[in-house]
């Protein structure tokens, strides 16, 4: 809460002259500065109801008002959404709850599948907010909705006319912050909202959200989807401002229904062929390591900075010393590099070893722990705002830098197989960044390059010197 006195304090110490107040209050429609402080306060976020079964009579109570909430939901344009589950990766969830909004301080969180309570049927519920979501006329705002698009789907539903908060604000502020629900809240709402740790906990204390007691449940899931709904309303007004809406409606959103549909596809992995890569792995690295303490002359911990860096400073003494920033000895590839580069063998073996080792344990040890029991597959999630660059990330497992410099790394490559019939293919953009630069700066040499497939290094060198084309 803001008193008189930090008012005052704002105002003389950091804020702008009395006439420079004077005209920005003007631009925002504030009389005053307490005025615009009174208006920059977030509203209180309150939070309605849940449907719960506390004795059979009250099961007709509980339809009726689910009936009831239906009814608002169709008469709005746009409503929020937030389904909660058993696990954070959405091909293996259980649906928990679905909570609703259509007005800030308008949520309702709808129980389905809580420990010890009873609760409507879950087909039953289910049924009916099938309607409202697959309404292509009703915009459905969610906040990473990718997410609740495949629970919802597992479930015979197809969310239409989707909104992502999530993916306006990367669109508005990538690289200026998080892009999580917690995060916009405190920044654009100045709310804190209850996180899911305070709920479930953490540790050997956390528990299952099936096993939350609906009250609180209540609390965290309904304010979720009365949060979204505020965001939407917030960021749909910013992005108009800032002339983004064609970057979000065009680049941004259609690619939820794409890669939801990717994820639950997922792809084929031969866990016996990743199996037998391990073994050859692990016969590789032990061949290296004999190696390694053959010049070493005695065995450590390859993997410790600290005993590798005696061994190479202060035993072998095939470098001067070299240090990091916190004092500790410097042992990174590009150093390795540079001394195997002078002809040292020591560090190439090492830098072998790193490789085979981290191919045995990054891909052809935790590959095959990633293949779903039930569709045998393995489904990555394809993260949409985790980059400033705007480029896809992949996580859970990471399949998009599966390594293929190395013939050790295309074996890797070779464990993934398409459908019968089916084809897998590979393919990139051609300097696509120097493409879009050559036609956005309207370079005629780099333009002309590009459309007769000539070379763009050497026209560049060409520019500097008359014989460069022909070196």
């Amino acid at each position: 809460m803001i008193d008189d006195n930090s008012k005052e304090f704002l105002a003389r110490h950091i804020g702008p002259s009395q006439e420079d107040q004077e005209i920005m209050l003007k631009a925002v429609g504030a009389k005053s500065l307490d005025d615009l402080m009174k208006n920059t306060v977030p509203e209180k976020i309150l939070l309605k109801d849940e449907l719960k079964i506390d004795d059979p009579l009250s099961e007709n109570d509980a339809l009726k008002k689910l009936k009831l909430i239906i009814k608002k939901l169709n008469e709005k344009s746009v409503i929020s959404v937030d389904t909660e589950t058993s696990s954070l990766n959405p091909q293996e969830a259980n649906l928990i709850g679905v909570s609703v909004s259509y007005a800030a301080n308008k949520a309702y969180y709808i129980p389905l599948n809580h420990k010890n309570v009873k609760s409507l049927k879950k087909d039953v519920v289910l049924k009916k907010l099938k309607v409202i979501l697959e309404d292509p006329s009703i915009k459905k705002v969610g906040q990473n909705i990718k997410f609740d698009f495949i629970v919802l789907y597992k479930h015979g539903i197809t969310i239409s006319s989707m909104e992502d908060t999530m993916l306006m604000s990367y669109v508005l502020d990538a690289g200026k912050n998080r892009h999580n629900m917690d995060t916009l809240s405190e920044i654009h709402l100045g709310h804190k909202t209850i996180s899911f740790k305070e709920i479930v906990g953490t540790g050997k204390k956390e528990i299952n959200f099936s096993e939350v007691e609906v009250d609180k449940a209540k609390d965290y899931a309904a304010e979720d989807a009365d949060i979204t709904f505020r965001l939407y309303k917030k960021f749909i007004k910013n992005l108009k401002l800032e002339k983004m809406v064609n970057i979000y409606e065009i680049f941004e959103k259609p690619l939820i229904k794409i890669l939801a549909f990717m994820e639950m596809e997922g792809i084929e992995v031969d866990s016996k062929f990743l199996k037998s890569l391990s073994l050859k792995f692990e016969k590789k690295i032990k061949n290296l390591e004999k190696e390694v303490f053959k010049i070493s002359k005695k065995e450590f911990n390859i993997a410790s900075p600290k005993q590798l860096g005696e061994i190479i400073y202060n035993d072998l003494k095939i470098a001067g010393l070299k240090k990091t920033k916190k004092g500790s000895f410097a042992t990174s590839a590009s150093v390795l590099e540079d001394l195997a580069f002078k002809g040292h063998k020591f560090p190439q073996l090492i830098l072998d070893w790193r490789q085979v080792s981290k191919l045995k344990n990054t891909y052809s040890d935790s590959l095959p722990e990633h293949i779903n029991p039930t569709t045998k597959r393995v489904h990555t999630s394809f993260l949409l705002a985790a980059t400033t660059t705007g480029r896809l990330a992949s996580s859970d497992p990471n399949l998009q830098n599966i390594p293929i410099k190395s013939e050790d790394g295309k074996d890797i490559r070779k464990a993934f197989s398409a459908k019968k019939d089916h084809l897998l293919i590979s393919a990139d953009y051609n300097q696509i960044e120097m493409r879009i630069l050559a036609d956005l700066a309207d370079v005629k040499e780099l333009k002309k390059a590009f459309k007769n497939n000539e070379d763009i290094h050497s026209l560049t060198c060409l520019l500097y010197t008359s014989d460069a084309a022909d070196e």
